[in-house]
C-alpha cells in the first residue's frame, strides 16, 4: 500500500500516487515500484507505471497532464504522460 500521503499529487482530471517501492527506505532494495494513475472523478485506476530506479518524489504539470518523476538512482527525472 501507499505509506506516505505526501506521496500522492493530485489535478482536476488525476490522481498519482508513487507506489512503497518508490520511497526511500534504508534496506528496501530494488526500487522496482512505480506509479499509479487514477481517475479522479470514477476513482477507477487507469494504470500503473513501473519505474526501475529509486525514485522519491512526484510533481504534476496540469497543463501537459504530465507527471515527473526524481530518480534519485541515476539523478533523472522520469517524464509520464497521464493522458
Amino acid at each position: 500500500g501507499i505509506k506516505d500521503p505526501n506521496r500522492i499529487v493530485a489535478n482536476d482530471d488525476y490522481i498519482v500516487a508513487m507506489t512503497e517501492n518508490g520511497f526511500d527506505y534504508e534496506g528496501y532494495g530494488d526500487f522496482l515500484g512505480g506509479i499509479v494513475i487514477i481517475d479522479a472523478k470514477t476513482k477507477e485506476v487507469l494504470n500503473t507505471v513501473e519505474i526501475p530506479t529509486h525514485h522519491t518524489n512526484i510533481e504534476l504539470d496540469d497543463v501537459s497532464n504530465m507527471a515527473y518523476v526524481t530518480n534519485n538512482g541515476d539523478n533523472s527525472v522520469s517524464r509520464v504522460n497521464l493522458a
